[in-house]
């Protein structure tokens, strides 16, 4: 605008993201958000700038997956990334939701903050992750693996045992 207001004709508007990890902008002024928080644009024309904060919220979650209904993974040292998508009402995919993950059972299989869910002991558990109180389970098999120099199971004594028998 001049002095008094009116659009100048003919004059090039340049656009550039102050903040790129919470949103982007075209040359043409076309915003995207990219992230939950506070984005700024800055438009130049010559050597006059302006500047456009934003805050950027995500839309409230209406379903959570994760990428493996079930998961097997082998001792010693398996481990796995799991991803977790919550999905708005039209089942778009919500960036920047923090998840929150457990697991049932810490001592067969844990799961770190990022979804990496390592195998600890012979088991099976469950792994949850939880946005906004929507919930998505994997069931999560441990097992070692067999070698030819496994330990093997060749005989028992007695010979026949018995569930309430003490051993």
């Amino acid at each position: 605008l001049d002095a008094r207001g009116l659009p100048v004709e003919g004059k090039v508007v340049l656009w550039r993201s102050l903040t790129p990890a919470t949103l982007s902008v075209t040359p043409d002024g076309f915003i995207l958000g990219l992230a939950p928080g506070v984005g700024v644009v800055r438009a130049t024309v010559g050597s006059v700038s302006s500047e456009l904060e934003i805050t950027l919220a995500n839309p409230p979650v209406a379903s959570l997956t994760i990428d493996s209904a079930t998961l097997a993974l082998e001792l010693p040292s398996g481990g796995y990334r799991l991803r977790a998508t919550p999905r708005d009402a039209a089942g778009l995919p919500i960036l920047g939701a923090p998840v929150l993950w457990s697991s049932s059972a810490t001592r067969i299989a844990s799961i770190d903050a990022t979804g990496r869910v390592s195998a600890v002991a012979s088991g099976i558990a469950t792994v949850s992750a939880t946005v906004e109180g929507h919930v998505a389970t994997t069931k999560v098999s441990v097992q070692p693996v067999i070698s030819a120099t496994s330990p093997q199971i060749t005989a028992t004594a007695p010979s026949i045992a018995e569930p309430s028998q003490l051993l």
